[in-house]
């Protein structure tokens, strides 16, 4: 996502070789940088046009040799190995057309120098390295130009560069689509650039247990990056989730918080080899707090268009590149207020789907949330609002827990142990031990029960979110939750205390059991993760895990809570203790 300026730790000096349309240059007399850019200026506009159009006298003749330090134009546009009108068509196309352009070059041993060509404040830079997930650069722009140096491309590649060579490339999106002109350079480091941070501002010992699918080297979290946020945007991410398309291509999405952030928007992301690499499909405004489901073969996200904001839902018939859009009762617009909730499950069970949901009431934060079950019949047109059904909604008492209740908030709902719907529920409270709710619903939907003096349960890691599923092969519920060992008890808030995350189970929901620890670090002010959503794969479980980790540049994450990455994590074999 978004990144920052930033100054270099260490360098060394970078040499250039460069792509255009991923394809090794053919002819000396094309731009390396970007092709349409004609007199080397970095901006492409009439100026490249006027510069073939002074020279069509020459058209039609061998180009000849180009010496290296040469500042005569690129004339072939192409690529081709020949200067004629088709150099030319394609210029005054793009200048005409405004196309969004991006070049770039070599602007000294250290750094890369770049400008943008009708540019909109829109739009969005995006860049990444030898293949990494792509990251927002936008916020490095000024005045249409930017530079990337060493730390710039650690930051982008997500780990520090080895010697040898390497391939930026940059794209533009306009209204969440690749748009204009974007290109490829690559580039040759003699040396690392960045080295690993130093071990005062590092985290600590980091657990990592079992060992997981996917690169991990210390720096970068443990894990997969899906995508990356710098902390020093003051945007964090927010509500990951996850879910597998029946072509078994894995579909991410999280939304945007923090002093920075719209509040109202969602990234949606694509792999297509099990997690290993990721690509973003969209933006969407208007959808926060969501849930990613398949139902019908169709992929939905249901949320909500803003933070407490009205009930929403949308349909995506390509996998995730494009999406419906919830404008009315018969589009996705399906209850209007002031509602809350999380990306939790969406589940089928009975002949009907359910999906856990909080309106906001009077009160202070935790016991403004009064948790309720929407539903609808299989078959029915879940973007139409009248398809759904809601149960009464839950009032909380502060006076539960012998006053030490402060709410219930981001339920799930899973499949009762004696039939109907349960909405368990994280529980905040301020003393151990952790705990959840249960919210009993009949098959119909219509009648939530609720019974404080046996209805809350003890879970290690219910103050913080957690997503629970049946697993119908072991006939157990399980979840990934933020326990709170022992050794880390006392150093913040419960609440706040994110830096360990383990696998529990239960038969029954009531008695929970710690599995393992699948990762732990040391560092709880800095450290987190959190917000964990996932899906049985098999003989193993597939996360997107909301992560608070130090940076390529070693700079540490806000706080455990303010997530600076959105990762993805294998846990294998997860029914084996």
């Amino acid at each position: 996502m978004g990144m920052t300026r930033s100054t270099p730790l260490r360098s060394r000096p970078l040499h250039f070789e460069s792509l255009e349309g991923r394809q090794l240059l053919a002819s000396v007399w094309q731009n390396p940088g970007q092709a349409l850019d004609v007199n080397r200026d970095l901006a492409v506009d009439r100026r490249d046009a006027d510069a073939i159009l002074a020279a069509q006298r020459q058209m039609h003749r061998p180009l000849g040799s180009r010496a290296a330090d040469s500042a005569a134009p690129y004339y072939d546009v192409s690529g081709d190995g020949r200067f004629d009108w088709t150099d030319y068509a394609r210029v005054n196309e793009a200048v005409a057309l405004r196309k969004p352009v991006v070049a770039a070059e070599s602007a000294n041993d250290t750094t890369i120098a770049g400008r943008v060509s009708n540019w909109t404040t829109s739009d969005r830079l995006q860049a990444r390295v030898d293949g990494s997930s792509y990251l927002d650069i936008s916020t490095l722009i000024s005045n249409k130009a930017f530079t990337l140096g060493p730390a710039e491309l650690a930051t982008i590649a997500r780990t520090p560069l080895s010697a040898g060579q390497h391939t930026l490339e940059l794209r533009i999106l306009r209204s969440g689509k690749t748009a204009g002109i974007g290109m490829d350079l690559r580039f040759a480091l003699p040396g690392d650039v960045v080295g690993p941070p130093d071990s005062s501002g590092g985290s600590g010992q980091l657990v990592v247990d079992p060992p997981i699918t996917g690169p991990w080297n210390g720096i970068s979290p443990p894990g997969v990056v899906i995508d990356f946020q710098p902390a020093s945007t003051k945007q964090y991410i927010g509500s990951p989730s996850i879910v597998i398309l029946p072509s078994g291509d894995y579909v991410a999405s999280h939304d945007l918080f923090g002093p920075n952030a719209s509040g109202d928007t969602t990234e949606v992301f694509l792999s297509r080899d099990h997690g290993q690499s990721w690509q973003q499909l969209a933006t969407l405004r208007g959808q926060v707090w969501s849930t990613l489901f398949v139902q019908d073969g169709q992929l939905y996200l249901l949320g909500t268009d803003r933070f407490n904001g009205a009930v929403v839902i949308r349909r995506s018939s390509d996998g995730g590149a494009t999406w419906t859009t919830p404008t009315s009762a018969t589009t996705g617009r399906l209850l209007t207020g002031q509602f809350s909730t999380a990306p939790t499950p969406v589940i089928v069970s009975g002949g009907r789907i359910w999906r856990a949901m909080e309106a906001v009431g009077s009160g202070g934060w935790g016991l403004n949330f009064q948790p309720f079950m929407m539903s609808a019949p299989l078959g029915a047109n879940l973007l139409n609002a009248a398809s759904w059904t809601s149960s009464n909604r839950i009032v909380p008492q502060s006076s539960w827990l012998s006053g030490q209740f402060g709410g219930f908030l981001e339920g799930n709902a899973v499949p009762a142990p004696g039939g109907g719907i349960v909405n368990i529920l994280r529980v905040h409270t301020t003393t151990y031990p952790e705990r959840a709710a249960l919210i009993h619903i009949p098959a119909d939907g219509k009648k939530a029960t609720f019974s404080p003096a046996s209805d809350f349960v003890a879970l290690s890691g219910g103050t913080k979110k957690f997503t629970v599923r049946f697993d119908e092969v072991s006939q157990r519920y399980w979840a990934l939750a933020n326990d709170v060992p022992p050794q880390f008890r006392g150093q913040a808030a419960i609440e706040r205390t994110r830096n360990t995350l383990s696998l529990i189970s239960s038969a029954d929901l009531r008695t929970w059991r710690v599995e393992r620890v699948v990762l732990q670090d040391n560092n709880v002010a800095k450290s987190g993760f959190q917000y964990a959503d996932w899906q049985f794969d098999g003989e193993d479980l597939v996360a997107a895990i909301r992560t608070s980790f130090r940076e390529p540049s070693g700079v540490l994450a806000a706080s455990s809570h303010d997530s600076n990455y959105l990762t993805f994590l294998r846990v294998s074999s997860f029914r084996t203790s």
